[in-house]
């Protein structure tokens, strides 16, 4: 099960925070402190407490020697002091595959075309990137390059991709929003309804934006994280063969080099 995987990461983390000394045992919805949780100074003020986790979030998280400039605080998740923060990982990796422009650099340009997606140097990416303000959703990280556009889609130890609630206010949201967006997709083999789509929520909210053949869909994560592995591979069942090459899955544990501070972070 997923959650042998996500429990083996937790206590990866313990002796890797111990080695580093990290502030670790933070509290979790009050069920006491964990070692893979980052204590920081917590408040009464929301502020301030917000402040004071991003601070230790820049500080003790994003991996040393990575620039913090462009992790704003306001699209900070609610669990990024965690070390397993998939939050954090995309963010840790991708920043230093960009320029201080947004820009991409060679070394992302070349990763992304031994996946069958090319770029240039002009594309602008971004981290939480947020195109639809009714939608209220936002993507891990995000390359727009004219015509083209990447969305990527990233996990660590979730437990799988994310549902939605079958509730009246998700209902609304497929209907004004969603519906409009499956009409313009083409990668599907059919059309899903309200259970389908919350069923497998975030799978859809990406792949509804492959409108056309200059649209790609990242999906990353650990391959040893195994009900993102199964999900992920059966999702792409419902995808056309012929947009078989806009949708992509792929293992953090091949494109991240064995010998890098990342790798020890996350993967060791």
């Amino acid at each position: 099960m997923n959650s042998s995987y996500a429990e083996n990461r937790k206590e990866h983390f313990n002796t890797y925070a111990d080695g580093l000394q990290l502030p670790i045992g933070g509290n979790w919805q009050g069920k006491g402190s964990y070692p893979h949780i980052l204590k920081f100074k917590e408040s009464a003020n929301n502020t301030e407490n917000r402040r004071n986790k991003y601070k230790v979030v820049c500080e003790k998280n994003v991996i040393p020697g990575v620039l913090t400039d462009k992790f704003a605080m306001k699209d900070m998740h609610r669990y990024a002091h965690h070390l397993n923060s998939s939050q954090v990982l995309c963010y840790n990796f991708f920043r230093p595959l960009i320029r201080t422009n947004n820009s991409p650099t060679d070394e992302l340009i070349q990763l992304l075309e031994m996946q069958g997606v090319k770029i240039s140097r002009s594309a602008i990416c971004s981290f939480e990137y947020c195109p639809n303000k009714e939608e209220k959703t936002q993507f891990d990280f995000h390359i727009q390059d004219g015509d083209i556009e990447v969305f990527f889609e990233i996990k660590y130890t979730e437990d799988g991709f994310g549902k939605a609630k079958k509730d009246d206010e998700h209902k609304k949201k497929f209907v004004t929003i969603y519906e409009k967006y499956l009409n313009e997709q083409c990668c599907l083999k059919y059309k899903p309804d309200f259970d389908e789509f919350a069923k497998h929520y975030q799978l859809y909210r990406n792949t509804v934006r492959i409108t056309d053949k200059n649209k790609y869909v990242v999906l990353l994560y650990p391959e040893a994280n195994k009900k993102a592995n199964s999900e992920a591979s059966e999702f792409c069942g419902k995808i056309k063969e012929e947009y078989k090459d806009n949708i992509l899955c792929l293992y953090w544990e091949n494109i991240v080099e064995k010998d890098s501070e990342l790798y020890r972070k996350y993967f060791a």
